[in-house]
């Protein structure tokens, strides 16, 4: 399970630096590893859980997955390479 999650989150990590080259959080790396953090528990709570219905919000998971993208984006202070 630990190898799975490090395989996948390490290549979430390498097209996030590929996509958001210009990332101005003062700790790059760390706000990366942070993002991806909130992003994973975001997720998993909202499918896993079915957590959507508490805010009255659709359970769409390709929405779901723009709207993280942009916190995540908004979040480094990054505007993405293509589009979200």
């Amino acid at each position: 399970m630990d190898h799975t999650n490090r395989t996948i989150h390490n290549a979430f990590l390498e097209r996030a630096r590929r996509n958001a080259p210009e990332i101005t959080h003062p700790a790059p790396e760390t706000a990366l590893r942070y993002g991806l953090f909130s992003v994973n528990a975001a997720a998993r709570e909202a499918i896993l859980s079915g957590a959507l219905r508490t805010y009255d919000v659709a359970d769409d998971k390709e929405n779901l997955v723009a709207e993280l993208t942009g916190c995540v984006y908004a979040y480094l202070g990054a505007r993405p390479s293509q589009p979200v």
